[in-house]
């Protein structure tokens, strides 16, 4: 289950890109 991972550094990152 890397799902939850990937949208965790997903979301990691978008917020950092704000």
């Amino acid at each position: 289950d890397t799902d939850l991972a990937v949208r965790f550094c997903k979301d990691v990152e978008q917020r950092s890109q704000t």
